[in-house]
């Protein structure tokens, strides 16, 4: 009881709740503490599964929201599988709590919504302090023609070899995404390419942004926001073909003086080809230019 709401966000109560709601004017709201007994994920998966319960002409997509902290501790996996296009919008709502990765290898949250499908994240947090090193927060893979809003952060995945957010094979896509204090910032790689991309990047100890050719290379992403050097100088890897727009490249808290910012660098054998950068600010903080 207490696990639905109507479209204008007011509480039912003395409602027992069974599964999804296929009344096309009324989504369910499932709460992931439901099903989080003997779960790694705090129930978020099984209540994803609950969601897709549903069958036929009768799929209209469903909320889940927390109603408290969860610690995810093995890989966890929200899909949409070929074979279910358009059939499940979804969107999760954290409501201000924190998903806490405890994992010691692997992806925390792997989010995969297939082709066509309108994902929405409201104030994500994932949280890598119990992580470690190597482990990946949040991965997106395979989103394509699709809008996803992730209002929020990845955080604190700071081991050696860490990585906050990972993008693999996403294209003709909107997302905004937030990483904050990991080892590596941003991944995007194996033919991630053509989308339009809104980073907050910051204090990240190694590689801010990485570009990576894996499979055929990536393409064609706009890029703006902020990356924020607040411990040292970054690392941008880059093949090249991004478009740096309205960014600000800014420096707060490494004093020495005239080092360098931001390098923009590729691996070996491999050089940087059609990188554009307009419109933005290169800011160099303390005794910097």
């Amino acid at each position: 009881s207490g696990g639905l709401a109507n479209l204008g966000g007011a509480a039912l109560t003395g409602a027992a709740f069974t599964g999804p709601v296929s009344s096309p004017t009324v989504n369910s709201v499932l709460n992931p503490q439901s099903y989080a007994t003997g779960t790694t994920d705090g129930g978020l998966s099984e209540a994803w599964a609950v969601c897709l319960a549903t069958t036929g002409s009768s799929k209209t997509g469903c909320e889940i929201q927390l109603s408290q902290d969860i610690t995810i501790s093995s890989p966890t996996i929200i899909a949409i599988t070929n074979g279910d296009y358009s059939a499940h919008p979804l969107r999760i709502r954290s409501a201000g709590h924190v998903i806490h990765c405890a994992n010691t290898s692997g992806i925390c949250l792997k989010l995969q919504p297939w082709w066509d499908n309108s994902f929405v994240w409201d104030d994500l947090v994932i949280d890598g302090t119990g992580a470690s090193a190597g482990v990946t927060g949040l991965a997106i893979y395979n989103a394509a023609r699709s809008v996803h809003s992730l209002g929020g952060r990845v955080q604190n995945f700071s081991g050696i070899g860490s990585i906050g957010i990972l993008l693999d094979y996403d294209e003709d896509s909107k997302m905004d995404l937030i990483s904050q204090s990991n080892y590596n910032g941003i991944v995007v790689q194996d033919n991630t390419n053509n989308n339009e991309f809104w980073f907050v990047i910051e204090d990240s100890a190694g590689i801010a942004y990485q570009s990576i050719n894996t499979v055929g290379g990536n393409s064609g992403n706009t890029i703006r926001g902020l990356i924020q050097a607040n411990s040292g100088p970054l690392t941008i890897v880059t093949t090249g073909g991004e478009y740096f727009d309205n960014i600000w490249f800014e420096s707060d808290g490494d004093g020495t003086t005239a080092s360098r910012l931001f390098t923009f660098a590729t691996g070996s054998g491999n050089t940087i080809q059609g990188e554009k950068i307009s419109n933005s600010n290169f800011g160099g903080g303390s005794g910097q230019v």
